[in-house]
């Protein structure tokens, strides 16, 4: 597995990626690890993560 932590999710049920060498189904839902480059050439088949909202759940309770 690798060090670096995962920048995108695959949204495309379909998606077909090179690893090492070899063309493999990625399923729908899968995090990735992708450059700048790579994610521009994939385009509306991967999401990238820090395109999530997050809500602080302890945030909000705090308030009540």
């Amino acid at each position: 597995m690798s060090d670096n932590k995962a920048t995108h999710e695959v949204v495309h049920p379909r998606l077909f990626l090179g690893v090492n060498g070899k063309l493999q189904h990625v399923e729908k839902g899968t995090l990735i690890v992708l450059g700048a480059n790579q994610a521009k050439k994939l385009g509306d088949k991967v999401k990238s993560l820090s395109d999530k909202k997050t809500i602080d759940l302890k945030a909000d309770q705090k308030k009540k």
